[in-house]
């Protein structure tokens, strides 16, 4: 989880204490849970999909907290996906990887979904773009790498994550991840 994360949440929660305490305990309490879920999981080498994408959506929740009227996000999975076993935390950088350069002067909406293609997971991370964004110009940032490095690590020969900027303007992160054969990762 990015430092500057949990920084902006904390500021976000701080300036609500007076003007609206009573999302500044939901915001405080979204953040404990999102801790707890995000070291619980960490125990463990591969985890459901669906508890992936809880912490997933905890996170998005604090986003939209700071964010308020400029952030809109979906996240969704289909039943085979959300049973599908993963390294814990490995989409959580790409979601804030897309709400971090998503996010323009006024708008970003970030989506995610996750299906089972020929018996492979494939998620989606989509967020709109400001102009000239292109992620054949990003540098390699620490996230990103982490993840790269995570699925190179972790899951089955032929995994892994590219980035594309689609014709309707649309940043996206396009994670494989085949399935597990013999019942172990690497």
């Amino acid at each position: 989880m990015n430092p500057h994360f949990l920084f902006n949440c904390l500021t976000a929660i701080q300036s609500l204490i007076r003007t609206d305490s009573g999302a500044a305990e939901q915001g405080l309490t979204s953040l404990s849970s999102l801790l707890r879920r995000s070291l619980d999981v960490a125990k463990h080498p591969l985890i459901p999909l669906a508890e992936e994408l809880e912490i997933i959506r905890e996170a998005l929740r604090l986003q939209k907290m700071r964010y308020e009227e400029g952030l809109e996000w979906s996240v969704g999975a289909d039943k085979e996906a959300e049973n599908f076993r993963v390294p814990p935390m490995l989409l959580q950088p790409l979601v804030e990887n897309a709400v971090k350069h998503g996010v323009d002067d006024v708008f970003c909406r970030v989506d995610l979904t996750a299906v089972i293609e020929h018996g492979d997971l494939v998620v989606r991370v989509r967020n709109t773009a400001p102009k000239g964004s292109d992620p054949a110009n990003w540098k390699e940032s620490v996230g990103l790498a982490s993840v790269r490095a995570r699925i190179a690590e972790a899951c089955p020969e032929g995994s892994g994550v590219e980035f594309s900027k689609t014709a309707d303007g649309w940043i996206e992160a396009l994670v494989r991840i085949k399935p597990v054969v013999g019942g172990k990762m690497k």
